[in-house]
């Protein structure tokens, strides 16, 4: 399967680069730009590949890249939206061939989906939110600093909500660091499944529809470092 699956990855990234072209995507406009945006779909499918057990490689630092590339699309006022419209492209564009390469391999291909699928929106998500928490701080850098009574007010720290548990509240934080579940499990010595029970629980209870939604409905500020 290894080797059907990287085959297929190099098509995703074909249909992923005519999308962006037809969609007149910033990304594609030199040639500089779209070696970065294959980079970072090259990474993020790379979960999914992970996710299937193919692989257990990792880079040492996996948020670097996309910290560095978030700075670098800031400083080329390369919008925000720009790069959401990318990571929903990149999911069209693979979506369905990960669909037909683990559909048609049978039973076990078959159980595999849901986790493939579950990884590269897990990975889409995280690398959107550190891409756009490194752009806020190089847009920030740029204005004058706030008055003392602003920074000490941004500076408390944020209350749990009185329906979700402390060791929810652990994990939320976690994602508010921009965790992968498999770093969240590591850090919380628990399971990869408890943390995803534990978040299905937090959007429940919050009525959110993403880590990044309910990141921003408990008020928890990024905690991610420019550097690492």
């Amino acid at each position: 399967m290894a080797d059907i699956v990287s085959e297929r990855i190099d098509e995703i990234l074909d249909r992923y680069e005519q999308a962006l072209h037809d969609a007149d995507s910033p990304l594609t406009t030199t040639t500089d730009r779209w070696h970065q945006a294959r980079r970072q779909a090259e990474a993020i499918l790379g979960e999914c590949v992970r996710a299937l057990g193919l692989t257990t490689a990792e880079p040492p630092d996996p948020h670097a890249p996309t910290r560095e590339l978030g700075i670098d699309r800031a400083h080329q006022q390369v919008l925000v939206a720009d790069s959401i419209r990318a990571g929903t492209l990149l999911w069209r564009a693979a979506v369905p061939v990960l669909r037909e390469v683990l559909t048609t391999e049978g039973p076990e291909g078959r159980e595999r989906l849901p986790d493939a699928l579950e990884a590269l929106h897990e990975a889409i998500s995280i690398r959107l939110y550190i891409g756009s928490v490194a752009h806020e701080h190089v847009r920030l850098a740029g204005r004058a600093p706030a008055p003392a009574r602003e920074h000490r007010g941004g500076s408390r720290p944020v209350a749990r909500p009185e329906n979700i548990t402390g060791r929810e509240w652990e994990v939320l934080k976690c994602a508010s660091r921009a965790l992968s579940n498999r770093e969240i499990a590591k850090e919380l010595a628990i399971s990869e499944p408890t943390v995803k029970t534990h978040l299905r629980k937090i959007f429940r209870k919050l009525a959110a529809t993403s880590r990044v939604d309910a990141i921003n409905k408990v008020g928890l500020a990024p905690q991610l470092p420019l550097e690492g």
